[in-house]
């Protein structure tokens, strides 16, 4: 893309983006670059936690206007960052803990699926199929999210081994 299409799409000038691109890469050649919904997709992150690392100063974004964008590169250097977080609540994990902190890890073996003894499972399952049958759209609406969101996902999987 050209300064001009790229200011055109992100809704600034050519001149600004070629000061972005030499604050912020050093050189106005153009990278390809994410925005933050997009980075956090492939990551399989939230947008709040790359939020926390900007406001943590590990990470730091092109900002043009309202949009925040990440040069695709930079993405395996986030990934190392993103993995040392809680999935869930979002706490600095320790050398030894894999996904959750100590009490997050609690609650997940409590109340997780895996856990479940199997006539709970049972009726876990068949309590899932007749909501789907009263809420054909809802359901619809959720598996096409999904389905998007991992399409999204491979696509941009695709466009970093390039």
């Amino acid at each position: 893309m050209t300064l001009q299409e790229i200011g055109d799409s992100v809704g600034c000038t050519r001149e600004r983006v070629r000061q972005l691109l030499m604050c912020y890469e050093g050189t106005t050649k153009i990278h390809s670059f994410l925005t933050r919904q997009q980075m956090a997709n492939l990551l399989g992150c939230t947008e709040h936690r790359l939020i926390r690392l900007e406001k943590n100063n590990k990470v730091k974004p092109i900002r043009s206007g309202a949009y925040f964008y990440y040069p695709i590169a930079s993405a395996g250097e986030l990934a190392n960052l993103v993995k040392r977080f809680c999935l869930c609540c979002g706490a600095e994990l320790c050398k030894y803990q894999q996904k959750y902190c100590a009490k997050c890890g609690q609650d997940y073996r409590r109340n997780s699926y895996p856990f479940r003894s199997g006539e709970s499972k049972i009726r876990f399952y068949f309590s899932q199929l007749r909501w789907r049958k009263r809420n054909p759209e809802k359901w619809r609406e959720i598996a096409n999210r999904a389905n998007s969101r991992y399409r999204l996902k491979q696509k941009l999987l695709a466009q970093i081994e390039k």
